[in-house]
């Protein structure tokens, strides 16, 4: 079902609605391991810990691993440069 923002939303079973695409997002399903589950539900349970009242999902999980793994970190801000603005040429 629609939201009207382009979003899809999905009743979870605890009964609160979630987003579950945006715009542009891809879904991708893969088959894991028993082994490789445990080790992703042992991080949720750690993130779950650390952030109190936020759900955290094994899809935020196996998401933050992939961003981590797969794509450079951002650059720190240059020295003196604003926020937003390009540095100089």
């Amino acid at each position: 079902m629609g939201d009207g923002r382009g979003a899809l939303t999905d009743i979870t079973s605890q009964g609160y609605t979630q987003e579950v695409r945006k715009i542009g997002d891809v879904q991708i399903s893969f088959r894991s391991p028993p082994d490789l589950t445990e080790a992703i539900d042992r991080e949720v349970e750690r993130l779950s810990a650390e952030r109190p009242g936020e759900a955290v999902t094994r899809s935020d999980v196996v998401r933050a691993i992939l961003y981590r793994a797969l794509l450079p970190p951002p650059s720190p801000p240059q020295k003196g440069a604003r926020p937003g603005r390009k540095p100089a040429p």
